[in-house]
């Protein structure tokens, strides 16, 4: 995987989360995206994009994506 890229880690955690959605256990891959999203490379904005005369940081979606994939680990891979 190439960690510097936003768009790849993006599609990467998007891409667990969905295969974690379709399996009767999804906790392996839960687990997995939370892991690569909360890598500090990730989360440093340090990339920006210009699209239509405005600057984006891609990696600006990435928590969007982790707090998502948060929640479905809590809620159903946390043992009692």
């Amino acid at each position: 995987m190439a960690p510097n890229d936003a768009f790849v880690l993006e599609s990467a955690i998007s891409n667990l989360d969905r295969a974690g959605d379709y399996l009767e256990n999804g906790c392996p891959y839960y687990e997995e995206a939370q892991k690569i999203g909360e890598n500090p490379v990730v989360l440093a904005p340090t990339e920006k994009i210009k699209i239509d005369g405005k600057t984006y940081s891609p990696r600006e979606s990435v928590p969007y994506f982790i707090r998502s994939v948060r929640a479905k680990v809590k809620a159903w891979c946390s043992k009692p």
